[in-house]
This record gives C-alpha cells, structure tokens and sequence, in this order.
C-alpha cells in the first residue's frame, strides 16, 4: 500500500491540535457559551449526529448535583415478562405514560420512595440518547438500502460505544453508573435484540 500523501502546509495550522478554551468575562453571551462548551470526543466523525447526541448530552449533563440526582420512570420501558401482554381482569388497567403530565416520570425519586423505577436524570438521558444513535445506524431512516445487518452492526456500535463511555468515565464512579443504568435499560427495552439479525 503506497504511503499517505502529507497534507499541504497551508492546511498545517488546521491539523494543529484544538487549544482548550477558558470562560472569557468579555464578549457577547455566544462566545462566553462557546467558550464553555464541553471538549469533544476526538472518537466521532468533524461532522456526525453521533458527535451532536454526545455533545448535547454532555452539555445538558454539565450540572453534576441535578444530572445525578434520582428520578423516576412510572413504568419499565419494556415488557414485564408475564407470559401474555393482555391485562388480567381483577389487574387495575396501567396508566399510560404521557411524560410526566400525569404520570410520576420525571418526578423527584424522594417524593415517591416507593416507586420501583428509579434512576438518575443522566442515566435516562444517556437511555434516550442510545436510541437516537440506533435510529442514526438505520438505513431505513434515510430510505436506503445498503444490506440486511447494517442495523444489527449499528446496534453493536452504539452498545460498543457505552463501553467506551464507562472506560472514558475514569474514576468517575457516578458517570460509570450512568452507563451502566443506559445499558441496562436499553438491552432490556428490546432495542438490543436488533443485534440478533
């Protein structure tokens, strides 16, 4: 294999490694957000979907005493492994999930401390960012047709992924947990069975 070509010196200044960037007291409130923005992974594509989920969980993650405080989910977000999904008689009918209008989702865990579903804000929102990244995996989405495990070798990557976000996690114990709760979530929900094409 014949050797990569160097790239041209006026390109240099643009190879050169990204300076981290402090919080300035002067300029607009743009360049102030700007300058606090989250490092990005250097693992993602200059221009990815993937990269904008990471970001955007990362930025909205960023005050670590609300993303680690416990919430809840009023019901699993998958089946509870009775043997026939139909409601029995004498059960009361479950309340559908409207996403905290009515239901207890998103409400504190310590207002309800006997509610079964409970996990971080973050660990629910790492769980819904997985399932972005599937749906940025599936060639159905943008009406292609590449062949029939492109989305099963997605799935695996994005659970790859959270791997690498435990490993990236350090000795961050609350950050490894978060993964862990996503995890968990997502190969129970049933998107995980994706995998198995």
């Amino acid at each position: 294999m014949p050797p990569k070509r160097a790239a041209p010196s006026s390109s240099a200044a643009s190879n050169a490694p990204a300076k981290k960037l402090r919080p300035s007291t002067k300029g607009t409130g743009a360049e102030n957000a700007a300058a606090l923005e989250p490092a990005r992974d250097p693992r993602w594509a200059p221009l990815s979907g993937s990269a904008n989920a990471d970001m955007n969980y990362k930025i909205t993650m960023s005050n670590p005493v609300e993303a680690y405080s416990f919430t809840l989910l009023c019901q699993p977000p998958f089946p509870n492994g009775d043997e026939d999904d139909e409601e029995d008689e004498d059960e009361e009918p479950k309340q559908r999930c409207d996403g905290g209008k009515t239901c207890l989702c998103s409400k504190p865990a310590a207002d309800h401390p006997d509610h079964p579903w409970k996990l971080t804000v973050a660990g629910k929102t790492k769980y819904f960012i997985q399932h972005t990244q599937c749906d940025l995996r599936d060639p159905d989405n943008f009406e292609m047709y590449t062949f029939n495990d492109h989305m099963a070798y997605g799935v695996l990557e994005v659970i790859q992924n959270l791997f690498l976000d435990y490993q990236n996690a350090g000795d961050n114990v609350k950050e490894q947990w978060v993964v862990c709760e996503a995890l968990g979530l997502f190969l129970a929900s049933g998107r995980g069975m994706e995998m198995s094409m």
